[in-house]
This record gives C-alpha cells, structure tokens and sequence, in this order.
C-alpha cells in the first residue's frame, strides 16, 4: 500500500504541475473560463485565476519532492473539492458546453458528470496520500533525519517511472478523445 501511495502522490504531483504550466502559458483564456463560471464576482476573477494557477504549481512541487506531504496532500483535495463544486454549480444550471478550464495532462474537456468522478477520484487518492504520509522518496523523511537509502530506494525510480508512464497514457487517452469528436463533428458536416 506505500507504494500506492507514492504512485498517487506523483501522479497528482505530475497533474498539479501540468495543469499549473497550461494554465500559465494561457492566462487570459484561463481567466476567461474562470469568468464563464459565473461565480466569483467580476473583480475576483482575475485574482483567483492567477492565484490559483501558482497554488497549484507550488503545490505540485512540493508533492513532488515530499515536502510538509500531508499538507500539501490536503491543500490539492481542497483544491480539487473547490473544481467539483464549481462544475456541479455549472451542471446544475444546465451548463455543460463550457471547457472545465483544466488544461495540462488533465486535458480540455466540456462540463460533465464524469469529470465530477474523475475529480472524486483523485481527491480519494490525495487523501490517501495525506493520511499514508509514507515517507519514502520525500524531502521530509531526509531533512528528519533518515537514512537516505532509506528515503530513497530504487523502488521509488520504479514508481515515479509508472507515474510518468500513467501520466503519458493519460495525455494519449486525452487526445485520442480530442481526434474522435472532431471526427464526429466533421462526420455530422457531411450528414
């Protein structure tokens, strides 16, 4: 179980990071879908987009080097709690042709119930990570004091290698998905 444990915490570490640099690169869209949210008031937009792009940038580097973990772990399902009920609010109002605003590995994706599972999910796995707070592969465990063959074990190379590979099949499946609805679309425009 510790070694799902760090699996998730990479993962989430890899999406927080991904999803922050995406977000960056493409601010005033961000801010835009963060505004077709219709929930913040107008002047908090702006704010909140930026904010919320370099929370979860740091909050993703510090899951990934293991440092004040079980923290880190609880601000990402916050984080991720904020997105679902932000989506729910949306679906509620019969919203649902607007981009969830992700970006990154996570990918662009219209509003949807699965996206409310797929959050869940992931918030599940951020809080296994908070409450397993294995110490293996963190900067925690070293600066505690511990060995650091036992911080750093070659199993954890294994981990953060089908971290990086969960997280490339994550980017295919997204794009894949991206090329089947524009064949469909382009399908419909022959019909």
């Amino acid at each position: 179980m510790d070694d799902l444990a760090i699996w998730l915490r990479f993962v989430l570490a890899f999406l927080f990071i991904s999803t922050a640099f995406s977000k960056h690169k493409t601010m005033l869209e961000h801010i835009g879908i963060v505004r077709d949210y219709q929930i913040l008031p107008k002047p908090l937009v702006e704010p909140f987009a930026r904010a919320e792009t370099y929370i979860e940038f740091i909050l993703g580097v510090l899951l990934l080097v293991g440092l004040f973990q079980p923290i880190v772990a609880a601000g990402c399902v916050a984080l991720l709690a904020i997105y679902t009920v932000a989506i729910v609010i949306n679906l509620l109002r019969g919203r649902t042709e607007m981009s969830c605003g992700c970006g990154g590995v996570a990918g662009e994706h219209r509003l949807s119930w699965w996206l409310i599972l797929r959050n869940v999910m992931l918030g599940l796995g951020g809080a296994w990570v908070c409450v397993a707070n294995v110490p293996v592969g963190t900067l925690d465990a070293w600066f505690a004091g511990a060995d650091w063959s036992e911080v750093f074990p070659g199993r954890l190379v294994v981990m953060l290698g089908i971290a990086l590979l969960t997280m490339v099949a994550w980017s295919i499946a997204n794009e894949l998905g991206a090329i089947r609805k524009e064949f469909d679309m382009a399908l419909e425009g022959k019909s």
